[in-house]
């Protein structure tokens, strides 16, 4: 069966299912598609977050539905501010005499 994934650009992406796949089968398949850490998605679908381990058909997903992918926040445990890229909180601040 053919379900779609939409991204939180909008994208759309088409992936061929089977009802019986995992949840984690199909964020293998978005991460080798779309390049997005299994471990930084998070799908939903009719409100719901869907659990890993579930397959699509314990969830009534069939041909044709559309679930969405969320981005979770990466996880750093020593970056400062959370891990949003302003270096570790190890690093000092340098600044030329002059």
């Amino acid at each position: 069966m053919l379900i779609s994934i939409r991204t939180f650009e909008g994208k759309e992406i088409p992936l061929e299912v089977q009802s019986a796949d995992t949840i984690q089968s199909v964020k293998r398949s978005i991460q080798s598609k779309e390049r997005i850490r299994i471990d930084l998605q998070r799908l939903m679908f009719d409100n719901r977050t869907l659990q890993n381990r579930r397959t699509l058909s314990s969830y009534g997903i069939g041909d044709g539905a559309i679930l969405y992918v969320v981005l979770r926040a990466a996880q750093h445990s020593n970056t400062v501010a959370g891990g949003y890229g302003l270096g570790n909180a190890n690093d000092e601040l340098c600044y030329p005499y002059g």
